[in-house]
């Protein structure tokens, strides 16, 4: 290589570095409507990660790269929670901590202050359990709020217990 050349391509690699050229615009951070917050935050979490310029963005092809396809897949993700309980019994469908799946002798054993007891008529018999009323229903053990929530597919029918705050989920159809 003759000491022109050198000498060229020496002052363009330092105009390279003196000036970088502009970087593209980061995406925008996706707004979540109608996602559960575990998924929120862990978007969020992963966005702040591949916005930067890391180890893990450059895997990905760079922050761009990687943000957009976060943002693309990420409207995508629908939430649903299984639990399975003790006795390997899985449920799909709306989420609810494990300690829901755990039976109790009786209704009278839920005596929390949002507790309320959910009974189950299964092939076994009645299965009852204490579950915590969702804030949105105010305390009330209603069918329409506390049981729309409790009474999922197959147990479609829902009856309120009288003087006991707790609902009686049936399956008319198993």
């Amino acid at each position: 290589m003759s000491l022109w050349t050198s000498s060229v391509l020496s002052l363009l690699l330092l105009q390279t570095v003196l000036y970088p050229a502009p970087s593209e615009e980061q995406p925008r951070r996706v707004v979540l409507v109608k996602k559960d917050w575990s998924l929120a935050q862990a978007y969020s979490d992963v966005f702040k990660i591949l916005s930067d310029q890391n180890p893990c963005s450059s895997f990905y092809g760079g922050s761009r790269a990687a943000t957009t396809v976060l943002n693309d897949f990420v409207v995508l993700v629908q939430s649903q929670c299984v639990v399975i309980n003790d006795a390997g019994n899985c449920y799909v469908g709306t989420c609810a901590p494990a300690t829901e799946c755990k039976t109790v002798s009786g209704c009278g054993s839920c005596t929390g202050a949002n507790d309320a007891c959910a009974s189950y008529e299964t092939q076994l018999g009645i299965q009852h359990h204490c579950i915590t009323i969702p804030p949105e229903c105010g305390g009330s053990a209603s069918c329409s709020c506390f049981g729309a929530a409790t009474c999922l597919s197959p147990y479609r029918s829902c009856r309120e217990y009288s003087g006991l705050r707790g609902v009686y989920c049936s399956c008319p159809n198993c």
